[in-house]
């Protein structure tokens, strides 16, 4: 078995390994199957196979790259080898604020939102956000606390109502507490975040630890000055799939801000 099928197989177990695991909480993982079926492909292009109708489709794709001039291989090679150079500086970027720990005594805190579980409950990357910021409640009583998240199609309640319902059961003080409940994206997160603080106060934001670099990013461009990260925990069986979805999120973000 050539490198290109074991590759395939990995990719094919991991998405079933992800589905299990987070249920449906996140549709990225697809992107597994997808390039399980890429690695397949190239598997089946460099081996040998016997036989009839596969040896005569195996022979014409073979055929058909070697008809490819080479300028476009060597154009296609050097995109590729960019390709690859981005997002190695880009993950470098997002694993350097993997354990931002923020500043102490800041006026508000932002606790972004993620999935909520059919019955009502976080999903297990908004719990670790959750607990970090009552954490963090607890050594900065003064602390305002902003639950950002609108409800999804397939949650039953917004996450801001999941977050102040999860923070209430583990004693925290209700006056501290500021739900915003109409943003389905981190950029609205913290747009709308942004609305109900006012000028010149100091600002934390609490993620998981690869959505630290993108949000704080973010922030900045809606106009946080004093702003800092606050690293949650992520899951280890799901950081490869984090990640990597990150990274596709980062460069959605330079597209939409220049829009903007």
């Amino acid at each position: 078995m050539n490198l290109f099928f074991i590759l395939a197989i990995a990719c094919v177990l991991y998405f079933i390994m992800i589905l299990l695991y987070c249920g449906m909480t996140t549709k990225f993982f697809f992107f597994w199957l997808f390039l399980g079926a890429v690695f397949a492909g190239l598997g089946f292009l460099k081996s040998n196979p016997q036989g009839g109708g596969m040896l005569s489709v195996h022979t014409f794709l073979k055929d058909s790259i070697h008809a490819v001039p080479i300028w476009l291989k060597r154009g296609f090679a050097v995109l590729f080898i960019a390709g690859v150079c981005v997002f190695g500086v880009t993950e470098i970027m997002i694993l350097s604020q993997c354990f931002a720990k923020g500043r102490e005594n800041l006026d508000y805190v932002i606790v972004l939102g993620a999935g909520v579980r059919p019955g009502g409950n976080p999903s297990k990357a908004l719990q670790k956000r959750l607990d970090k910021a009552y954490e963090y409640a607890l050594r900065n009583p003064d602390t305002m606390f902003i639950l950002s998240g609108g409800k999804g199609a397939d949650e039953p309640v917004s996450e801001a109502d999941c977050m102040y319902d999860y923070l209430m059961r583990k004693g925290f003080d209700a006056k501290h507490l500021i739900k915003e409940d109409r943003s389905t994206s981190t950029n609205e997160n913290l747009k709308f975040s942004r609305k109900l603080i006012p000028a010149g106060k100091s600002v934390g934001i609490i993620s998981n630890n690869f959505h630290i670099f993108r949000a704080v990013h973010i922030a900045k461009y809606y106009g946080f000055e004093q702003v800092c990260g606050i690293a949650a925990k992520g899951d280890l069986p799901t950081a490869m799939n984090n990640f990597v979805r990150e990274f596709f999120g980062v460069m959605k973000d330079l597209v939409i801000m220049r829009r903007l």
